[in-house]
């Protein structure tokens, strides 16, 4: 009798939530499939400063970390050693997978996620891209044209790529609990995992209804001393409600407009803290307001002036502009008319 030794298959991606738990759904669901035919062989890498390192014991995988970040945008010697992390990062990575031998490498995100499918593709080894977002991060970017398939959870994404490589949208996998179930309880039992992973007081937990009106959505928003924004669309109307509330808010800066709608709002109302570049500084200033009583009561002053000065919130000056904006519009059509008629 022949016998089919595991598929072995590494998982590179993390940093965030948004990039490793796609990764467990596609793990979980090739463990199902394979398990009658020779099994798999799954190991996850990540880094030390992202949200597997601190969920390792309730991964359900191996994990090996590897030491990756990108440039800072903020001046700062740190970006000084970049090179020599990246360079470090790919050496780690050649060694890792010369010992563990894989059949495929997946990347899910996270720039832990470039040194691994770089090597790989290097040692003709096979990859798989897994693209959660609407616009590409620069792992995809990047590796997409030497990957085997690249699945992606927008359509939108398509049009950043130049490749000939297959493309499939897909959506974004979730695990079969979440599928298959109350998608509210499995949100709640995902956040309290999460939060167990990190040493949170489940106390400090709430789980609102989504069937609410909006005055007590407003209402609600006294409860937060910090709102976290999400990514890569970001609040609109939520934001705005938020910064009127004189609530400190934490977003991550895309590069479509529908990521920079929170920067572009902040900017105006004169605030510059919580807004981040990368997923690292996301989670930094996440924990800084978190943590910084002083300088919450600071940003919300700062809020509270702005009320005062600042166009976000002069409704009268907002609709002029916007009437000087369809005037010019105009004219510029009625221009070309004379020119073209």
């Amino acid at each position: 009798m022949v016998q089919i030794r595991p598929a072995k298959i590494i998982f590179a991606g993390g940093g965030t939530g948004g990039h490793l738990f796609p990764a467990i759904a596609i793990a979980n669901r090739i463990e199902e499939l394979l398990k009658n035919t020779g099994g798999s062989d799954i190991l996850f890498v990540g880094t030390k400063r992202g949200i597997e390192f601190r969920m390792n014991d309730k991964l359900g995988y191996p994990l090996h970390l590897i030491n990756m970040r990108g440039i800072v945008r903020s001046l700062t010697w740190r970006n000084l050693l970049v090179p020599f992390v990246i360079v470090t990062a790919l050496l780690k990575s050649f060694f890792l997978i010369r010992r563990f031998k894989p059949d495929v490498v997946v990347g899910t995100g996270g720039y832990v996620s470039w040194p691994v499918l770089k090597i790989a593709n290097w040692k003709k080894i096979s990859t798989v891209l897994q693209e959660q977002n609407s616009f590409p991060g620069i792992t995809t970017r990047q590796l997409a044209g030497k990957a085997a398939c690249v699945y992606l959870g927008f359509g939108k994404a398509k049009e950043f790529l130049t490749t000939n490589t297959e493309i499939k949208i897909t959506g974004n996998p979730v695990r079969s609990t979440i599928s298959n179930g109350n998608r509210e309880e499995a949100l709640k039992e995902l956040v309290t995992k999460v939060a167990k992973s990190e040493n949170v007081s489940l106390e400090k937990l709430r789980f609102i209804p989504s069937d609410i009106t909006v005055e007590t959505h407003r209402a609600n928003l006294s409860i937060a001393d910090v709102v976290l924004d999400t990514y890569p669309y970001n609040g609109s109307t939520t934001t705005l409600e938020a910064l009127w509330a004189e609530i400190p808010v934490v977003t991550r800066v895309g590069e479509q407009f529908a990521a920079r709608n929170s920067y572009t709002y902040m900017i105006n109302a004169g605030i510059t803290e919580g807004i981040a570049w990368s997923d690292e500084e996301y989670v930094e200033w996440g924990i800084k307001l978190g943590t910084d009583e002083q300088l919450r009561k600071e940003v919300s002053w700062k809020l509270r002036q702005s009320k005062k000065t600042s166009p976000l919130w002069n409704g009268k000056q907002f609709t002029r502009e916007m009437e000087k904006a369809y005037q010019q519009m105009w004219d510029i059509y009625i221009n070309e008319k004379k020119i073209n008629p």
